[in-house]
């Protein structure tokens, strides 16, 4: 029988596996909006927990212009540029609230001609990397510390135990995020 930890570690593998979207993936021609949503499903589909779930929609993507988090698109066309921060939405509001969303990219939206998307976005891939490398050890740690503090406690217990973990790591982080956002980004 397989330990507690080697099968939490095969779900790491699994989650590390994932590729990122890295720039020459994304489509350098205007898309419309079937296409956007087709590529975004089609790049970040694997993060989805139930097969059924949307990547994204096109009632989402027109609420992010509407709410002024996307650039408009010009003549119902999206470029790479809406793509990236199409990306970017999809890994915040995993996190974090949509209103929180909208401070931090009214400045992208509004400063569009200013904003190096493309060095943002590679900085961003590199910064995954990096926190991928992290999450691995650092929950490989953790799974270490429950496997030798709690022997003798029972598999379902152990879970909990690893649950509650990576909650208090994700509050965590979440707090973190909404006091940079309360501090820097709202008027």
């Amino acid at each position: 029988m397989e330990s507690l930890e080697n099968e939490i570690i095969k779900i790491i593998e699994d989650i590390s596996s994932i590729k990122e979207i890295n720039i020459t993936d994304i489509p350098d021609i205007d898309l419309y909006m079937d296409q956007v949503t087709s590529f975004m499903d089609n790049k970040l589909g694997n993060f989805k927990r139930d097969s059924k779930d949307a990547v994204l929609t096109k009632s989402m993507i027109n609420n992010y212009v509407k709410h002024k988090m996307l650039i408009a698109p010009n003549k119902k066309k999206y470029n790479r540029n809406h793509i990236i921060m199409l990306i970017w939405i999809y890994y915040l509001k995993q996190v974090i609230s949509i209103n929180d969303i909208e401070y931090i990219l009214y400045n992208f939206v509004q400063n569009e001609e200013d904003t190096d998307f493309k060095k943002i976005y590679n900085d961003f891939l590199h910064i995954q990397k990096l926190q991928l490398k992290e999450f691995k050890n650092e929950t490989s740690k953790k799974l270490n510390y429950i496997e030798t503090q709690y022997k003798d406690i029972k598999k379902d217990e152990k879970l909990f135990i690893i649950i509650l973990l990576l909650a208090l790591s994700a509050n965590y982080n979440k707090i973190m995020i909404e006091r940079i956002i309360d501090k820097y980004f709202k008027d």
